[in-house]
Formats: structure tokens, sequence, C-alpha cells
């Protein structure tokens, strides 16, 4: 067993030192373990650890990344692709997908909030001494499930119900750099105020 786990932190440190380095910077490994530990989620040594993971959701959000971009994207970083049409190394996004369902909510959550005060703590704009912070609301449709409905209802007009839920998202942006400081969802029926 220690081979295996050898074998893996090996892997995932080789990930770690060729995967958005100037991120790592304001996302260490300690801030995202630290997380990860308050949110009650425990992990074992694997090359999908919960750094790798961040990671990876962060890279799949630069760009129109499919899990199988990532995967691939991963895999390069440890060593070379296999060439085109070997089937011995093909990927399919699954593992990523696995380890993305693993992490908690709240580390993504706490992730994205620490990277927001740390780009808007260099790029921020002020008035006055007075951080300038938008506000913007907009709605968006939800998922059709048990839960999505309990919690969010389905809007009514006049004629009928909608066949989905409905959210309103308040967000609090950064002027300086754009980044989402903070938002806020609640049932379409919840005014903007």
């Amino acid at each position: 067993m220690e081979v295996i786990d050898k074998a893996a932190r090996n892997a995932e440190e080789k990930i770690c030192q060729g995967a958005l380095l100037p991120l790592q910077k304001f996302l260490p490994r300690s801030l995202v373990e630290a997380m990860c530990e308050k949110a009650g989620h425990h992990w074992r040594s694997r090359v999908w650890s919960p750094l790798v993971t961040v990671l990876a959701c962060v890279f799949k959000q630069i760009a129109p990344n499919s899990a199988r971009d990532v995967e691939d994207w991963v895999a390069g970083l440890q060593a070379p692709l296999p060439p085109a049409g070997d089937d011995t190394g093909s990927r399919e996004g699954d593992s990523f997908c696995a380890a993305r369902k693993r992490i908690p909510l709240e580390v993504l959550v706490g992730a994205t909030q620490s990277l927001g005060a740390a780009a808007t703590h260099k790029a921020a704009r002020l008035f006055h001494e007075l951080r300038v912070i938008l506000i913007d609301a907009t709605t968006v449709r939800m998922s059709r499930t048990d839960a999505n409905i309990k919690f969010f209802g389905l809007a009514h007009n006049q004629y009928q119900s909608s066949s989905l839920p409905l959210a309103r998202i308040l967000l609090l942006i950064c002027d300086g750099c754009g980044d989402v400081l903070n938002y806020f969802a609640d049932p379409y029926r919840t005014s903007e105020l």
C-alpha cells in the first residue's frame, strides 16, 4: 500500500509543479486542505487530490474545456501523452468528474472567494478610499429536480406555471477586476431588493 501512496504522491507533486503556478501562490495546498478539513472532507493519497481537483476546475473554466480535455491536460503534466489513436491511454473525463464530485461545495466556494479577495486586493478601484462594488441580478433556469422544485418553486404567470424552477441570483462584483465577490440565490418570487 505504501508503494501505491508514494506513486500517487509523486504523480500529484509532478502535476502541481506544472499546473497554474501563479494561481498556486494565491491558492496554496495548505489553504485548500484546510478548507477540506473544515468541511469535514477526508481524502486519501491519490493523483486527483483536493488541490489537483481544484486547479483542474479552474483550468476547465479558463477556456471552454471538456472533462476529457482536463484529463488530457493533467496527464500531459505528469508524463508525455500517448500517440493519437492509442487506446491504452484513453481518457473519457470520468476520473475528473468523480474527483470533482468528491470535493465539497464549500471548498469550491471558499477557493473562489479566496481568489476573488486576492484579485480585488490588487486591482480594486477606489472612490474616496472606498472600494467600488457593482451589484447585478439575473434569473436562471434550474434543472427540474425535486430538491430544486422544493426550494426554488415554479414561477407562475397569468397563463400557467413554468416547467422549470427559476432562481434569482444577486452578484456582488469588483469594479476593478470584474471578479464575483459574493452571490446570493433565492427563489424567483424573491424581489431583487
